[in-house]
């Protein structure tokens, strides 16, 4: 889902475009510009959701800052994308440019306004996802950490116990399973 939501905030960016070169004989040239940063700097925005949640979400252990940088983010990155969705401010074309854009009788403004109606539908589908997004990874994280959390206890405690009472045995290599131990875990244990 989170790859999905990355997608169409892209998708959006190039139909925005679109819409405001069609547009420059309706609204501002300036507009084209804009739209060209919103395309770089918008698309670079959701792919750093994208890489947060999915960095949080598929690290073991759980990387918890990720999680945090994840739900903060998209949490913003939602309401931005409610707020595209509806107003027509600069290049963003919200459900309320419809209105606008209905006065003109050419062929050029119905087109536009079938790109608005994809824009805004886009932006609300990024909105819902990217809640339900925020719910399903708290749950897969909060199921995940609940469930090793005893196995990685374990196993500190019995590489702990396995250094202790056999100091002078110590592996030449860590198994798998212990890899992500450092020795300052190890020795404070």
């Amino acid at each position: 889902m989170l790859y999905i939501a990355f997608l169409i905030v892209f998708a959006i960016q190039w139909i925005n475009l679109l819409s405001c070169i069609i547009q420059t004989k309706y609204t501002y040239k300036l507009h084209i510009f804009y739209s060209i940063l919103n395309l770089f700097i918008l698309s670079i925005a959701a792919g750093f959701v994208l890489y947060k949640g999915y960095a949080g979400a598929c690290r073991r252990p759980v990387d918890a800052r990720s999680v945090l940088w994840y739900r903060i983010c998209q949490a913003i990155a939602c309401v931005l994308w409610l707020v595209f969705s509806i107003v027509r401010a600069g290049p963003f074309n919200g459900w309320s440019r419809i209105g606008l854009l209905d006065d003109y009788k050419e062929s050029a403004a119905r087109f536009c306004i079938f790109l608005t109606v994809l824009e805004s539908l886009g932006y609300t589908a990024t909105t819902v996802i990217g809640i339900v997004g925020i719910l399903q990874i708290s749950s897969v994280v909060f199921e995940v950490t609940l469930d090793d959390c005893g196995k990685h206890r374990n196993a500190v405690s019995d590489a702990c116990q396995s250094i202790i009472s056999h100091p002078h045995r110590l592996p030449m290599f860590l198994p798998v399973s212990y890899t992500h131990l450092t020795l300052p875990t190890i020795c404070s244990v």
